[in-house]
């Protein structure tokens, strides 16, 4: 499936993924440095068109979990409500006692698409 996505730089490499994997490779726009119990903004080069009744869910790339980072909540979860025109951007904390670098082309978070149905919750006597 194909999904509408802008570029904001268009010198970094469309979102990809590796063969066989359903994951896409999110990419660091620039580098940031997030020093230790520090919190940064790391922007990704996208903005997505997510297509409605799918999930577009962003995790933090394993490469940075082992620089001791963590995305804040843990997942990013994005419906077609929520298509912003705005650059996706990590909310991603240090919680080291070392600086961490991201750098410029790295990978810094994995997505998937995800179908799914709107829901209403009806009451039951149980």
């Amino acid at each position: 499936m194909k999904i509408g996505v802008k570029r904001i730089d268009k010198t970094i490499s469309l979102p990809n993924s590796a063969k066989d994997s359903i994951k896409i490779n999110l990419i660091s726009r620039r580098d940031v440095v997030i020093e230790p119990a520090e919190s940064r903004l790391v922007p990704v080069n996208v903005v997505v068109d997510i297509p409605k009744n799918y999930l577009f869910l962003v995790t933090l790339s394993p490469d940075l979990a082992k620089k001791g980072l963590v995305l804040f909540g843990g997942l990013i979860v994005i419906d077609s409500a929520d298509n912003s025109k705005e650059e996706l951007t990590l909310p991603v904390y240090n919680f080291t006692k070392e600086r961490s670098v991201i750098l410029q082309g790295e990978i810094a978070a994995q997505g998937a698409l995800v179908k799914s149905e709107s829901i209403a919750f009806q009451e039951i006597k149980k």
